[in-house]
This record gives C-alpha cells, structure tokens and sequence, in this order.
C-alpha cells in the first residue's frame, strides 16, 4: 500500500504465486487506486485490475 500526497492517491497491490511443482507456477495479481479528486477525504475509485498468469515449463 501506498499514498501520494501530491495527487491524492492511494494504491493498494497484493500478489499471490502459488507453485504446485516444479516448473508450474501461478500468479493472481489485484491492483488497486482510490483518489481524492476534489481533496474533500473522500476518496473514490480510479483504477483496478486484476491479472491471472499460468507457466509450465515443457521438458524433454
């Protein structure tokens, strides 16, 4: 989580890897922005987005 003071934002990032062998793994990735565009405290949301990424590594 962080906060910018010059724009009013505050953005929050949380990663979760999960690897059930070796060479398999995945990632859910959640951004997150909450700004203040009136600088009243209120602050609303910006911009979310939400990643999912699967590697599996192929051996021969």
């Amino acid at each position: 989580m962080q906060y910018d003071n010059v724009t009013e934002e505050v953005g929050i990032s949380s990663r979760l890897n999960w690897i059930p062998q070796a060479g398999r793994e995945g990632y859910i990735v959640l951004n997150y922005n909450l700004q203040d565009y009136d600088r009243d405290n209120r602050f609303r949301s910006g911009l979310s987005d939400l990643v999912v990424k699967f590697n599996y590594t192929f051996r021969y």
